[in-house]
């Protein structure tokens, strides 16, 4: 069977996409994989039969750009299970549910979590006790309902006024690694967080928007070769945060191709 599976255009979406292709190739799937597109563009793309096949985010899915559903949704298994059930109108079905979050989040060098602990709500804490904590963010940060104004309402009034608060045009990740702030956006998939050791702090009261990915799959696909979720969903299982970052790494700091890191990880996890 030849099927067709899109993807973004970066690492995570590229090594999703070719762990698919390699395990479904192993079992009389032909897939390619060459449809390269960003979003609105790649939802277009598996809902016009272009692609069969895309892994796509939660949080990506239920947002402005697709189903538009308020107010975001915290919790992985949830946001799931929302998408899942309003993209069955659409003839979509979502399979393979991921155990990892690529969201946004608050980022500190590792070594300071002994100081600010590993939790925003410990972090929050500090701050309310500490003015001197220079925390870099995005400038749309300051507006974005996940950004300060959710942190504010959600973890604490110290965020919406809070005096060290810096605009950076540089990603997080790499100001952390340069030491030119003590906090700073950061995205929790980010090769860069094993890279430079750095620790996304933990969004225990949820925040931020679940942002985990499924397998979807066009419904009439799946119909005739159900097979495709039952090889995927046990791989699926096993991509959790530390992992995903793990192979983002390996392709984007040790610079290993996308097919070996993807080949090598299906055989040291049984596939």
């Amino acid at each position: 069977m030849s099927l067709k599976i899109g993807a973004k255009s970066f690492t995570e979406e590229a090594l999703l996409a070719a762990i698919t292709k390699i395990e479904l190739g192993k079992h009389n799937f032909t897939i390619d994989d060459t449809t390269k597109a960003a979003d609105p563009a790649i939802g277009q793309a598996i809902a016009s039969n272009q692609i069969q096949l895309l892994w796509q985010y939660t949080g990506t899915e239920l947002g402005a750009q697709y189903l538009n559903v308020t107010p975001t949704i915290g919790d992985l298994d949830q946001a799931f299970n929302k998408v899942q059930q309003l993209d069955a109108a659409n003839n979509l079905c979502w399979t393979s549910e991921t155990k990892f979050n690529d969201t946004n989040g608050i980022g500190i060098r590792s070594a300071d979590t002994s100081k600010f602990g590993s939790t925003l709500t410990s972090f929050t804490a500090y701050l309310q006790q500490h003015t001197d904590v220079k925390i870099c963010i995005a400038s749309e940060f300051r507006t974005r309902s996940d950004g300060l104004p959710g942190l504010a309402s959600t973890y604490g009034s110290v965020w919406s006024t809070y005096p060290g608060l810096t605009d950076v045009a540089a990603g997080g990740e790499k100001v952390l690694a340069n030491n030119q702030c003590d906090a700073a956006e950061v995205f929790t998939t980010d090769a860069a967080l094993k890279a430079d050791n750095l620790t996304a702090l933990t969004d225990d009261k949820k925040l931020f928007p679940a942002d985990n990915a499924g397998l979807i799959v066009r419904a009439d696909v799946l119909s005739a070769h159900p097979a495709i979720a039952n090889l995927m969903a046990p791989i699926a299982a096993k991509l959790t945060t530390d992992v995903m970052v793990g192979l983002n790494s390996q392709v984007d700091v040790s610079g290993q191709s996308v097919t070996d890191v993807a080949t090598t990880w299906l055989s040291q996890n049984g596939f």
